[in-house]
């Protein structure tokens, strides 16, 4: 039979509890536990807190959740991370293999400006310096440009 290997997720909860000078049967309480056994689950890594949790120990410790759980911050961070190499390098080969119209892609901020009723010239200007940058990048991405040469809006 073999042992389920037990990841823990390193934070900072039982360090943060103790400068509070709190109890764990009092921040049990506090979050609607009956016993200090979940608490432990949390403050050794072995459980992470769902959001609901994580606030209320924000809320208890007064301290931001992502200092308080730094080491499962710094997890995701390095998960979310991987996958936008990963979806930039997709990006890539669909560009050259010819990707589809119809798939979903994401839309920047001046896209939404240019759709509003009142559009002055400063936003037409960012919009055309913006376009001018995504395909001067494309274009060095695909190996079709020298890297960095400046373009006509920008000062040499």
């Amino acid at each position: 039979m073999a042992l389920r290997q037990i990841r823990h997720i390193k934070n900072r909860l039982a360090l943060f509890r103790r400068r509070r000078s709190l109890g764990s049967k009092q921040v049990a309480a506090l979050l609607g536990h009956r016993s200090t056994v979940e608490l432990s689950r949390y403050e050794s890594g072995i459980k992470v807190p769902n959001l609901k949790i994580a606030l209320k120990l924000a809320a208890i410790y007064d301290i931001p959740i992502r200092i308080m759980l730094d080491g499962y911050y710094e997890a995701c961070l390095a998960e979310v991370r991987k996958e936008q190499k990963h979806r930039a390098i997709i990006g890539v080969l669909k560009t050259r293999e010819g990707s589809d119209r119809n798939e979903p892609f994401d839309a920047c901020a001046l896209e939404d400006m240019l759709c509003s009723k009142e559009v002055d010239s400063v936003i037409i200007d960012k919009a055309k310096r913006h376009v001018t940058d995504l395909i001067r990048l494309t274009a060095e991405k695909l190996g079709h440009l020298n890297p960095r040469k400046p373009n006509n809006y920008e000062k040499a």
